[in-house]
């Protein structure tokens, strides 16, 4: 692990040295400390132990919150801005419209609410791992830029603070383990399976949700309407549909080669 991102257990390095909190975002399918299989396969460290809570008893301050494995970049920014930061999910209201999904999702307390404070919280360290690479990256440039489509479509009073920029002080670091920052070809080669297989699976979020399983593994498509927080009755499969078909804010778009150049843009 760099050094850039961890403090030298207190031995002087120079500037490289800090007790800034680090942050860990999880790849496709990928899940965090709320999820309930993280208890017995820890995303980082399933055959080794648990990397977070080695880190911990180190004195590292460290997290790995659960976002969608499922969701774009700047959809998983957005519930990565609001589960660091606080509040509610604000996935934006010109992308919200644009991509025919509910604006806002789940509500979170907040584990660094002083970020950009004096202090050890006044930066953060990112790590992101697989698709969690670029969607670290894509949080930086909001952090930093911001998004002029946003600030255009929105009421300065109802803007996130997360698209108004300006922030870019409060990443020390960004390091990517086996990020997929080119996409990966697999999505080219069973281009004409994904979707089935994408429908098929994810008709589990509802089927499943309000049951042990969702405790277990969360999908985090509340935004397409299918929450796995209550026990659906019935459920519309063109809400599904909806999802898979999407061109661009959708994951399986973002991890192929031309989606990823697209995304890096």
């Amino acid at each position: 692990m760099s050094t850039i991102a961890f403090r030298n257990q207190g031995k002087s390095n120079g500037d490289i040295c800090n007790n800034y909190p680090t942050v860990f975002e999880h790849g496709f399918v990928g899940w965090g400390e709320q999820d309930g299989i993280y208890k017995w396969a820890p995303y980082l460290g399933v055959f080794h132990g648990p990397l977070v809570k080695e880190l911990r008893n180190r004195g590292y301050e460290v997290y790995q919150p659960s976002t969608s494995g499922w969701q774009s970049a700047w959809d998983r920014c957005c519930e990565l801005w609001a589960i660091i930061n606080g509040g509610t999910v604000d996935y934006g209201k010109v992308h919200s419209e644009r991509y025919g999904h509910e604006r806002y999702g789940r509500t979170y307390p907040g584990l660094l609410k002083d970020l950009g404070t004096p202090g050890d919280h006044e930066k953060i360290n990112l790590v992101g791992h697989s698709f969690g690479g670029p969607t670290v990256r894509t949080l930086i440039h909001l952090l930093a830029e911001g998004s002029e489509i946003e600030r255009q479509g929105t009421d300065p009073d109802d803007l996130s603070d997360l698209f108004k920029g300006g922030k870019v002080k409060w990443v020390h670091s960004c390091t990517t383990l086996a990020g997929t920052h080119n996409g990966v070809t697999l999505p080219e080669q069973i281009q004409r399976a994904v979707k089935p297989l994408a429908f098929t699976f994810f008709s589990l979020a509802p089927l499943t949700s309000g049951t042990w399983f969702s405790k277990v593994y969360g999908f985090h498509l509340d935004r397409f309407g299918l929450s796995s927080q209550t026990k659906h009755v019935g459920w519309d499969p063109t809400l599904l549909l909806h999802y898979v078909n999407l061109k661009e804010d959708n994951i399986h778009w973002e991890l192929s080669r031309e989606g990823a150049k697209e995304l890096t843009k």
